[in-house]
């Protein structure tokens, strides 16, 4: 939504790695932190995804959906 609302999709390979990456350049430098966690995310994503089933917790997946919230307050903004 970033990425749209600013005029820009991702259109290559990596396309989750590439949307996160611009985050700081749609968004300013302040969500830095934020796009680095959910990169973070994004990596544990497919390790879950392609290698193994316990690769995220409890607690990873609700910080996930707090960072999730506090993305789209930025967006909104």
């Amino acid at each position: 939504m970033a990425l749209a609302t600013a005029g820009f999709r991702a259109t290559r390979d990596q396309k989750h790695y590439r949307t996160i990456a611009a985050l700081p350049l749609v968004l300013g430098p302040d969500v830095q932190e934020l796009a680095a966690f959910l990169d973070t995310c994004r990596g544990k994503r497919h390790e879950l995804t392609y290698e193994a089933s316990d690769a995220v917790s409890h607690e990873e997946a609700d910080a996930l959906v707090e960072a999730a919230e506090e993305l789209r307050a930025r967006i909104r903004r």
